[in-house]
Formats: C-alpha cells, sequence, structure tokens
C-alpha cells in the first residue's frame, strides 16, 4: 500500500534529492503523459471539426486540399511528439527559471518536488477538460452556438479547471520561498 504525503506539512519537509524526487518525478512524467493522450482525443476532434469546416467553406482544389491536409497532419503529429518528449523538461525548464528570478534562496530538489506533487494532479484534471473542450468543439462546429457565448460559457470552467493546477503550485512555491527567506 502506498503511503501519501501530508498535504498539511512545511514546505521544508519535503524530500531533498534521493530516490523521493526520481520517483516524484517518474509519477510526474507518467501523469502529464497520460493527460496528454486524454486531451489528444478532443485535439483530434477539435482538428477534425476545423478540417471540415475549412474545407466546405473554402473549396479548396483537391490537390491543395489534400497538400493542407498533409501539412496539418504532420505539424500535428511533431507537435504531439515534441509535447510527449519534451513536455516535463520544458516544464522544469520553465520552473527553474522561475526559481533562479524569484526564489534563488529556496532548494532545487524541493522547488522541483512542489513542480512535481503539482503535476501529479494533471491527468484528474485533464478529464474533466477534455470534455469541457469537447463541447466547447461541438457546440461551436455542429450546432454553430455564437463564438462568444461558447467561450463564455465553456471558457470561464475551463480557466477555472487550469486554476486548480496552477494556484495551489504557485501557493506551495510562495510558502517555500517564504520559509527559506525567514530561515
Amino acid at each position: 500500500m502506498e503511503m501519501f504525503e501530508n498535504p498539511y506539512q512545511s514546505p521544508g519537509d519535503l524530500s531533498r534529492g534521493g530516490n523521493g524526487v526520481a520517483a516524484s518525478r517518474e509519477r510526474a512524467w507518467r501523469s502529464f503523459r497520460i493527460a496528454f493522450l486524454i486531451l489528444l482525443v478532443p485535439a483530434i476532434y477539435n482538428y477534425w471539426a476545423f478540417d471540415t469546416y475549412v474545407i466546405a467553406a473554402i473549396r479548396l482544389p483537391g490537390d491543395l486540399v489534400n497538400l493542407y491536409r498533409l501539412g496539418n497532419v504532420l505539424g500535428f503529429i511533431m507537435g504531439g511528439s515534441l509535447i510527449w518528449m519534451l513536455g516535463l523538461p520544458v516544464l522544469e525548464l520553465a520552473a527553474r527559471l522561475i526559481r533562479a528570478v524569484l526564489a534563488t534562496g529556496t532548494d532545487r530538489g524541493s522547488w522541483l518536488e512542489i513542480l512535481y506533487r503539482s503535476l501529479s494532479w494533471i491527468a484528474i484534471l485533464a478529464l474533466p477538460g477534455a470534455v469541457l473542450w469537447g463541447v466547447w468543439v461541438f457546440a461551436f462546429y455542429q450546432r454553430q452556438v455564437d463564438f462568444y457565448t461558447i467561450s463564455w460559457a465553456i471558457g470561464i470552467p475551463a480557466h477555472a479547471l487550469a486554476a486548480c493546477l496552477y494556484l495551489p503550485l504557485i501557493y506551495r512555491w510562495f510558502r517555500l520561498a517564504l520559509s527559506a527567506a525567514t530561515c
């Protein structure tokens, strides 16, 4: 049975180095990739709906349609591959830059551990995010709901959902920086 950490523990109590950070990083990677796969479903649906809409609206010649689709599919595959392979390293780089600018006195391992813990929730948050995205695509492309109406109706809950990920992260980093500044 896996033991979970106390969510109310001090940021200074986070494990430093060793297998703890490596295990947290591995869980974060797994959660990040699961979230990617979950969000890939509405992304493909969005691409298909957009492609169908554009092809019908513009009425391109057959050769241009094939070239257009080939370029989009290749871009989709390349972008997805980059996210799959470099998503977490890019987030780690951003976290290190934020730490270097705003919290130089904090322990690097603890800073990244907070990132990894926050990312462990990303797959759970991706499920309702994928549903919201799918509803937006359906309403806009299949039901022709006004762009602003559907963007407000879906955008606000979607952004609130994203805030469930980044606000706790920012708060924990802030607490860690404060605890490092008082030591």
